[in-house]
C-alpha cells in the first residue's frame, strides 16, 4: 500500500495544538475523530517515513474506514484537505493552519489543487469562510458567487437538461453542496445526475443520497464512480438471477438488502446464491427478507464460504438427530406418580426362608418395616 504524504504550511519543530481547535472544534467532535486529528498533527512534525492509511489505523487500533470517516469529517470542517490519486485512492493529507487568526491567512493549505495538483485541470479558487447550514446547503451569498463561475454555469445548464426543468434556488444550493463542501469536481456532479436520471430518479433527494454514498466510499473521480456503479450493478443483477428475476431492475428495498449482503456481511456471490436458493425452494412470500435472515445467522456464526455452510448444516443435522433420538428413547417405568424406578437386585430366597425360620425358633419377632 502506498504511503500517504502529510503536509502543512506552518513549519515548526514541536507538535502544536491550536487553541482554536481546543476551543471550537474539539468539544463538538467525536472522540475518535479527535484522536485521528491529533495523531496527524504528530505525524506532520515527525522525521519518520510517511505512514500508510493502514499503518495509521493500526497505530490507533481503528479500521481504515474509521480513519477515512475521521478524515472526511475534518475535511468538511476545513481543518485539512485530502488529495487523491488518479485511481481515486487517498494519496495525501494537507493540514490547515489554525494558528492564524483567520483560515484565509493560509490559502495554500486550503486548496487541494495547489497541494495535490491534477494534470490538465485548472485549479479552482478555495473559499474558506463559507458557512455550512445544518440542512447541508450553502449560503445565498456563496450561491451567487458560484453561479458566476463559468464551469458552474455550464454544470447547472447540463443538469437542468437532464432533469427537464429549471432548478429552484434550494435545489441549486443542495446540488452545489457537493462541489463546495465535499469537493466533487463539476464532471463528477455531472455524472452523478446523469446516472440517477438514467435509473429513473430525478429528485434532488435521491441525487443527494447517491452522492453522499459515493463520498462515503471515497469516490472523487468519474472513473472511480463508473467502476463502483459497474461493479455493484453486475453483482446486483447476478443476485437477482438467484431469485429468478432475470429481466428485473432492482428496486430500492432490494438494493438495500443486497448492499448489506455484499458490503456489511462481505459474503461472496455463491454464498448469497445458496441462501437465496433456499428461500426460493421454501416458497416464502418474502424471499429477500427470508434470505436476509439466513445470511444474518450465517454471519453471526462466522460462515464465509460454501464449505462453512456445509459444516454449519452438518452441525444442525447432528443436533436435530440427537434431539430426535432423545425424544424417541422410552421413559423409565414408575409405580405411582412420584415413585422412583424400581431397583433390581439378585436375592437368594432359600437363605431368606432359613433366616426367617431361625428367627421364629429363637422367638425373635418379625420386623414391621
Amino acid at each position: 500500500m502506498k504511503p500517504l504524504t502529510i503536509k502543512a504550511s506552518f513549519p515548526c519543530d514541536v507538535t502544536i495544538i491550536s487553541n482554536t481547535f481546543l476551543d471550537e472544534y474539539m468539544p463538538r467532535a467525536n472522540g475518535e475523530f479527535v484522536k485521528v486529528y491529533l495523531y496527524l498533527l504528530r505525524l506532520t512534525y515527525s522525521s519518520a517515513d510517511a505512514p500508510s492509511l493502514c499503518e495509521i489505523a493500526d497505530k490507533l487500533n481503528y479500521t481504515e474506514q474509521d480513519v477515512l470517516r475521521a478524515l472526511r469529517y475534518w475535511e468538511t470542517e476545513r481543518l485539512l484537505v485530502l488529495g487523491y490519486a488518479e485511481d481515486g485512492s487517498l494519496s495525501g493529507i494537507a493540514m490547515t493552519n489554525l494558528c492564524a487568526r483567520r483560515l484565509a491567512a493560509a490559502p495554500e493549505a486550503s486548496d487541494p489543487s495547489v497541494l495535490f495538483p491534477a494534470p490538465d485541470k485548472p485549479a479552482r479558487k478555495a473559499v474558506i469562510d463559507t458557512p455550512v447550514r445544518s440542512d447541508g446547503t450553502i449560503s445565498a451569498s456563496r450561491l451567487e458567487e458560484l453561479s458566476e463561475m463559468e464551469d458552474i454555469r455550464e454544470l447547472l445548464f447540463i443538469v437542468q437538461q437532464y432533469l427537464g426543468k429549471t432548478l429552484s434556488p434550494s435545489e441549486t444550493r443542495r446540488l452545489l453542496y457537493f462541489y463546495e463542501e465535499l469537493h466533487f469536481a463539476p464532471d463528477l456532479i455531472d455524472y452523478l445526475v446523469e446516472y440517477c436520471v438514467s435509473k429513473g430518479h430525478a429528485s434532488i433527494h435521491y441525487i443527494e443520497k447517491v452522492g453522499l454514498g459515493w463520498y462515503e466510499e471515497g469516490i472523487t473521480t468519474v472513473r472511480a464512480a463508473r467502476q463502483s456503479v459497474s461493479s455493484y450493478h453486475k453483482d446486483y443483477y447476478e443476485i437477482l438471477k438467484f431469485f429468478g428475476k432475470n429481466d428485473h431492475h432492482p428496486i430500492e428495498a432490494e438494493i438495500g438488502y443486497m448492499k448489506k449482503w455484499i458490503e456489511t456481511y462481505a459474503f461472496p456471490l455463491d454464498v448469497i446464491g445458496e441462501a437465496a436458493g433456499r428461500a426460493v425452494m421454501k416458497g416464502v412470500a418474502r424471499p429477500f427478507q427470508y434470505t436476509d435472515g439466513i445470511l444474518k445467522d450465517w454471519n453471526e456464526h462466522g460462515v464465509r464460504t460454501l464449505a462453512d455452510v456445509r459444516a454449519e448444516d452438518e452441525k444442525h443435522r447432528e443436533a436435530a438427530q440427537a434431539k430426535a433420538e432423545a425424544a424417541a428413547r422410552p421413559a423409565p417405568r414408575r409405580s405411582g406418580r412420584n415413585a422412583r424406578p424400581a431397583e433390581q437386585h439378585d436375592y437368594n430366597f432359600d437363605e431368606i426362608d432359613a433366616m426367617l425360620i431361625d428367627r421364629q425358633k429363637k422367638g425373635i419377632p418379625e420386623s414391621k418395616e
